[in-house]
């Protein structure tokens, strides 16, 4: 990919993460309603640690568009969205 689709990609996750945050907390709280107990908080809690580090390995090529990633960064950004995706829906396990 090119830097510019980085960013573009970077900017598309920044303006969805509100979404996905309270998409989060609804789904946490329903579980919460049906299984009440701690996993369903415990997952909330993981879901927004793995928001966050996707905020702040994506935050570069927010403020640098034109920045191109070397091979490691690209597999942490990989790895990044992985552990993300893995993380929320984890609730469904």
């Amino acid at each position: 990919m090119t830097a510019t689709a980085y960013a573009m990609v970077s900017q598309v996750r920044y303006g969805e993460l509100k979404t996905r945050l309270a998409l989060a907390a609804f789904i946490g709280a329903t579980a919460w309603f049906m299984v009440p107990g701690v996993w369903p908080a415990a997952w909330f809690g993981a879901v927004l640690l793995t928001q966050a580090l996707d905020w702040l390995v994506f935050r570069r090529f927010r403020e640098a568009p034109s920045w191109e990633p070397d091979r490691a960064y690209v597999v942490l950004c990989c790895a990044t969205t992985v552990l993300s995706v893995v993380v929320y829906a984890g609730i469904t396990a």
